[in-house]
């Protein structure tokens, strides 16, 4: 199925979820943007490295496969809410810094529109109004 985004061009929103989870509020945000663009989802449970967000060192396999197997529920009522809406959506799991997780999967798609990012990795865990959202150039 083609997609078109709101710019005219064939594209996706890379939603960035918080460690194994993804909230109701960029959920419900990100489903509601790319129906009203025509945007395909690609959602991404981040593993961060560095910064302020977590652990400084990368995960082994065994700890990575647990990420994985964890996220797998929230993706899985993801899923089921987009699809609902009829939006496409795909799923993917990285460890890494956040700016760098994030450039290597725009070059990688080549289709990445715009970014949506939970409300924690600008520290904001609680109570948070919006969704930030970043457009890579």
């Amino acid at each position: 199925m083609d997609f078109v985004g709101g710019a005219g061009l064939k594209g996706s929103v890379l939603v960035i979820g918080w460690e194994d989870a993804f909230s109701d509020r960029i959920m419900d945000h990100s489903i509601r943007l790319a129906k009203r663009r025509g945007y395909s989802i690609l959602a991404v449970n981040l593993m961060a490295l560095e910064g302020r967000w977590r652990r400084k060192k990368a995960p082994d396999a065994g700890q990575m496969e647990a990420f994985r197997l964890a996220s797998s529920l929230a993706s899985e009522v993801f899923r089921n809410k987009a699809q609902a809406e009829d939006v496409d959506i795909r799923f993917d799991h990285a460890a890494g810094r956040l700016d760098e997780v994030a450039r290597e999967i725009i070059d990688r798609e080549g289709n990445i529109d715009l970014i949506l990012l939970e409300p924690g990795y600008l520290g904001i865990e609680e109570g948070a109004r919006s969704v930030p959202a970043y457009m890579f150039s």
